[in-house]
């Protein structure tokens, strides 16, 4: 069993009448890309803050490795909670160095880290010629500096243009293969879809889902087949699938299968049915949020 990294029991905060987080319970474990996901205004933020020691919890608690958080322990955490503030003036190694001083770790690995981040050609640039997505990076490089065992990321990419996107989630990605956990908060279904192993969904401050995104997302993937000859193609299905695996419609027959593609496409051609569309198709996270922000709804 993975190690259990982050624990909150019943986690919850009051801002005056309004209840940001409602009794929080979470289980993160070593390696996950665990992502928390809800519209703007559903406690991401807030959660990151408590967990973080930024914020002070209304009530319930939570733990790091199994013991309560000390500044030992949130030496193991880098994160990046708001737009980090580097000097307009500085490059990127001068921005670093001052870093950290800061955060008393060995100037050593900022060559390392602009490297991993895929800023060390632009290392003695200065900081105001970024872009928004190389400003990201830094912001990330920085956070690894002290070589954290968890990372912590708030929206990042949020106002990256699709490159931008795409880079920061192959950077998240290798980072996590790299050994290290990475808590990311996201209103990107996309994102946490394309980045996560794991995913939690906040809605008005509270827990309605926590799931596994493959697990997720291998569920109610089917199959849309079309042929000349849908009575033929209806037949033959049915005797190489269960009957209740295989759904005609009007112009279509749509099967339900753990087979590939080509596999159907083959035993069907074995059989003398020719297909003239063969469409996979998946549920998206998306679709889950959605269902599941419905259903919250219709319960509530």
């Amino acid at each position: 069993m993975p190690e259990l990294i982050l624990q909150t029991d019943k986690l919850t905060k009051n801002f005056g009448h309004v209840k940001a987080v409602k009794g929080l319970d979470l289980n993160i474990s070593q390696g996950q890309i665990f992502g928390l996901l809800g519209p703007n205004g559903s406690g991401k933020t807030t959660t990151l803050g408590m967990i973080l020691g930024v914020l002070n919890q209304t009530s319930g608690s939570f733990s790091w490795y199994g013991k309560p958080a000390t500044n030992e322990v949130r030496q193991k955490i880098g994160a990046i909670l708001e737009h980090p503030i580097f000097f307009p003036q500085l490059s990127a190694h001068q921005n670093l160095k001052i870093a950290a001083e800061i955060k008393k770790v060995n100037p050593n690995r900022i060559e390392e880290v602009l490297d991993w981040v895929g800023l060390a050609e632009r290392k003695h640039d200065k900081f105001k010629t970024y872009s928004l997505g190389m400003r990201q990076r830094l912001a990330i490089a920085s956070a690894l500096l002290s070589d954290p065992k968890v990372l912590i990321l708030d929206e990042p990419t949020n106002g990256l243009d699709p490159l931008g996107i795409a880079d920061i989630r192959e950077l998240i990605i290798r980072i996590a293969e790299d050994g290290k956990t990475i808590i990311l908060a996201s209103h990107l279904l996309d994102e946490v879809q394309k980045v996560c192993t794991d995913f939690a969904v906040l809605y008005q401050g509270s827990l309605i889902h926590t799931g596994n995104v493959q697990e997720e997302l291998a569920q109610d993937q089917y199959f849309e087949l079309k042929s000349n000859d849908l009575d033929k193609l209806e037949e033959n299905l049915l005797l190489l699938e269960k009957p209740e695996n295989v759904f005609r419609q009007e112009s279509l027959i749509r099967l339900q299968t753990e087979k590939t593609g080509e596999t159907i496409n083959r035993e069907l051609l074995e059989k003398g049915v020719v297909l003239s569309e063969l469409t996979h198709k998946k549920k998206t996270l998306e679709n889950q949020f959605l269902n599941l922000l419905a259903n919250h709804a219709a319960s509530h």
